[in-house]
């Protein structure tokens, strides 16, 4: 009686075992014709870096602020581009807080902060008008909606800043 019992138990997982493949191979091209119905109806909306955004950040100075880790840099960006896959923005003057609720430390010297991310997601925008998106190790804001009130100089006069927007 067991042998019998085992000999059925085996066809009947060999049948269901069957059945799910056969049910998911079947899911699978379904959602492939979903997907390029979709695509052809025009709904692949995916927000993209564009060279219009790129030229915004570049005309208004875009206040910018960088969440790396525990580290936070602000600062206005003046310059932005794509290379290979990474993501360069070049900072006018910047400031580095490390503690969450710590003092900002203002740069001495030079100003100028050449930042690299790798791994950049998306820019998904917010309802203000400021855009966000993610990178390897961290996440990065850029005030957009309104330019130059989100972020002020409040650092000693004797910074050097390589450009002045006002």
């Amino acid at each position: 009686m067991s042998r019998v019992l085992y000999v059925y138990g085996g066809i009947v997982l060999v049948v269901v075992r069957r059945c799910t493949k056969r049910l998911l191979r079947y899911a699978g091209e379904l959602m492939k014709r979903l997907g390029r119905r979709l695509v052809a109806l025009g709904e692949d909306s995916t927000p993209r870096w564009s060279i219009e955004l790129f030229h915004h950040i570049s005309t208004t100075a875009a206040d910018a602020e960088f969440h790396i880790g525990t580290e936070v840099f602000r600062g206005p960006a003046y310059s932005a581009f794509i290379l290979d896959d990474t993501l360069s923005f070049r900072l006018n003057w910047f400031a580095k807080r490390i503690e969450p609720f710590g003092r900002w430390e203002y740069t001495h010297g030079t100003g100028v902060l050449n930042l690299k991310v790798r791994g950049s997601s998306a820019p998904y925008e917010i309802e203000t008008g400021d855009i966000w998106f993610t990178f390897d190790g961290g996440y990065a804001i850029l005030y957009l909606g309104c330019p130059r009130q989100r972020l002020e100089f409040k650092g000693p006069e004797y910074t050097l800043r390589a450009f002045t927007y006002y």
